[in-house]
């Protein structure tokens, strides 16, 4: 699937996917669809588990277990609710968001236009997409935007 389009895009099409999540080295899967293409969580409370578990008890590395387009799920959800989630869980924190077109799994990825040019599934073959160095650097410098077209 292409989900910057989904981001950016006006689609009325609704598709949905499964989501899998490791507890405790086991595959469990979570039963119903977590993700409709209009941007409504069906595993909303799930996501938000996950959330708690790395930015509140400080389990860091908990979305690592999921799968490659569920990672993708989530962060885009991370993305889309992560202002709504410090107001409820930490009131108190100074949330400072820049602006970036992106959905971030890395610094890397700041700058980077390959998602808006060839859509997020590219992101999966990236060495910045949970940092494996094995993997080619995808990263399209923004001075180079003036080479590459949109459409």
């Amino acid at each position: 699937m292409n989900w910057i389009k989904r981001l950016f895009g006006k689609k009325t099409e609704t598709k949905q996917c499964d989501i899998h999540v490791v507890i405790d080295s086991n595959p469990t899967e979570l039963g119903e669809t977590s993700l409709n293409i209009d941007s409504s969580f069906i595993k909303e409370d799930k996501f938000e588990q996950i959330w708690v578990a790395e930015k509140i008890d400080g389990r860091y590395g908990d979305s690592d277990s999921l799968r490659d387009n569920d990672y993708i799920d989530y962060h885009i959800w991370k993305d889309q609710n992560s202002s709504k989630m410090y107001k409820k869980y930490l009131p108190d924190a100074k949330v400072i968001r820049g602006n970036n077109p992106n959905i971030i799994f890395h610094g890397g990825c700041l700058g980077c236009l390959s998602q808006r040019n060839h859509g997020i599934d590219r992101c999966k073959g990236c060495k910045y997409f949970r940092f494996d160095g094995s993997k080619p650097n995808l990263h399209i410098e923004g001075e180079q935007a003036y080479t590459i077209t949109i459409g």
